[in-house]
């Protein structure tokens, strides 16, 4: 990361491959980002947003916030963005079309996925304790919702809380967010959000999964975009 771009709103360091959607990846910050502190009633900060062309300094970085966070969570090859050091750190998109399963990945979904990673910053700062599904949940909606799928199968929230990676769990968490911001205000949510043991949050999604599964068994599958 030799390159900075710099505002009194944000930081980023970026290389000379980042240059050709540099200038797209701060259109879609700036655009979303007002919107994301609003909804976690946060007063303006200045986030860094690191984007990586060398993937054994992700990797090392991940790795080391990862024992400082978790103790025992393990890198996995499909990681392409996160933010457990507090920063938004990102591979370059050169380097994430060369992993499996990332081939196809578009400009555009990775330029949009920096909302997604900002929105993950935002509720660590409130100090939220939800579970990890919920923070997609909230990523999914409010950041990129663009480059997100409705689930098309049924699901439980005990599977998106043990087996998210085994199940669809970025679809089911993306249609239980269009449901809950269908249905309930800003405010209602961030109650969820700051919600410390969660019970409020899983009587809520419960009710939700139970309606979204209930569409899908009586909905033809194509119907669900």
């Amino acid at each position: 990361m030799s390159l900075k771009y710099e505002t009194d709103n944000f930081m980023i360091y970026y290389n000379d491959c980042d240059k050709k959607y540099l200038d797209k990846l701060i259109t879609v910050f700036k655009s979303r980002r007002q919107k994301i502190l609003d909804f976690f009633k946060l007063e303006d900060f200045k986030p860094t947003i690191k984007l990586y062309d060398n993937i054994s300094e992700y990797k090392d970085n991940i790795i080391e916030s990862f024992k400082r966070n978790y103790g025992d969570r393990e890198y996995q090859d499909w990681m392409i963005a996160n933010t457990e050091d507090g920063n938004i750190n990102m591979l370059s998109l050169d380097l994430v079309k060369r992993i499996e399963g990332f081939n196809n990945y578009s400009e555009e979904e990775f330029c949009y996925n920096i909302a997604h990673e900002f929105t993950h910053v935002c509720q660590e700062r409130v100090g939220s304790n939800n579970p990890g599904w919920f923070w997609e949940t909230l990523a999914t909606n409010l950041g990129n919702p663009e480059c997100q799928h409705d689930v098309k199968e049924p699901f439980t929230l005990d599977q998106l809380e043990t087996s998210f990676d085994s199940i669809d769990g970025y679809g089911a968490v993306y249609s239980i967010g269009k449901e809950l911001f269908n249905l309930y205000d800003n405010e209602f949510i961030y109650e969820l959000v700051t919600d410390k043991n969660n019970q409020k949050l899983n009587t809520v999604v419960g009710n939700i999964i139970s309606d979204i599964n209930e569409q899908l068994v009586t909905e033809p599958k194509h119907s669900r975009k």
